[in-house]
């Protein structure tokens, strides 16, 4: 009798499903930085790994680059760093962190909370900002810089993003001297910025002349740039192209004067998904420096 009941104890160990975890810490699994804690993504990150005390990683094989700091502040909270990893070795010697439960090999079953707002479909996030005030051209235009007042204008206007919460990890930025410094000015005023993905393209500078280019020739660049995880995407350019583009997005005529930002909305499985043509976008807010609002 008792080998009979050891087998049917151990058919039942293999067999049975496990309840649901709970909450990781405080990490939002609600975030799109972390949709590939679920198994849907085809992953394994099913440790949960709490009270993170090396949230950059100083022991990746990355080196001074670690793609795991960035998202692991945005995702959790400082009060308890948390994240999904796919070995308690990363956990523990890599983040100095804690393994609160170990799910490995079976995922997160029956905890999907996105599944109840729509499945899949992540908010997308887009930043169109104009430039701020430069100085008149007295040789190249591409090498005018931005003026006192302008730099003034764009650090407001930085202020007024960091209060909204959209916090770029990708920035799409022509290369532009008077773009370029007012990314400088972003950056020092929402410090964030200087961990995202920056990219500096002569593209977006020539693209923004013609009539009707530039919506389409983002989307490719953001579509290309912006990974699945991220949720926002700064793009520092040009009028007319800038004007055109955030109408063309948002289906309604926007006007973005010197460190105007059109800040736009839209869901999509990837980014791919959003930015495709007929994809609504809905239009949230310009912000604009005060003295011109």
């Amino acid at each position: 009798m008792l080998p009979v009941l050891v087998v049917l104890l151990l058919a039942t160990a293999t067999t049975a499903q496990p309840s649901p975890p709970a909450p990781c810490g405080t990490l939002d699994l609600t975030s799109p930085l972390t949709q590939h804690c679920f198994p849907e993504d085809g992953s394994h990150h099913f440790v949960c790994c709490t009270g993170i005390t090396l949230p950059e990683n100083a022991h990746s094989p990355h080196g001074n680059y670690n793609p795991l700091e960035r998202v692991i502040r945005a995702a959790s909270n400082h009060s308890n760093y948390s994240w999904c990893t796919c070995s308690e070795e990363i956990c523990e010697q890599q983040l100095g962190g804690t393994v609160t439960w170990n799910m490995q090999g079976l995922g997160w079953r029956g905890y999907l909370p996105r599944q109840s707002g729509g499945g899949n479909m992540s908010c997308r996030r887009l930043v169109l900002m104009r430039h701020a005030d430069s100085e008149a051209s007295s040789g190249r235009d591409h090498d005018r810089e931005i003026t006192l007042q302008g730099a003034q204008e764009a650090r407001l206007v930085g202020e007024q993003l960091r209060a909204t919460g959209w916090l770029p990890q990708v920035v799409i930025c022509s290369n532009a001297q008077r773009t370029r410094q007012t990314l400088d000015v972003l950056q020092k005023t929402i410090p964030e910025l200087g961990d995202a993905d920056q990219h500096f393209l002569g593209s977006l500078y020539t693209t923004a002349a013609l009539d009707g280019q530039t919506r389409g020739h983002l989307a490719e660049l953001v579509a290309a740039e912006a990974a699945h995880f991220h949720d926002c995407c700064l793009c520092l350019g040009h009028n007319k192209g800038w004007e055109e583009a955030a109408s063309a997005f948002a289906g309604v005529t926007v006007r973005l004067g010197n460190a105007h930002a059109a800040l736009l909305e839209a869901h999509g499985a990837s980014w791919a998904e959003a930015l495709a043509e007929g994809t609504k976008w809905r239009l949230v807010q310009v912000l604009q420096p005060p003295a011109t609002a």
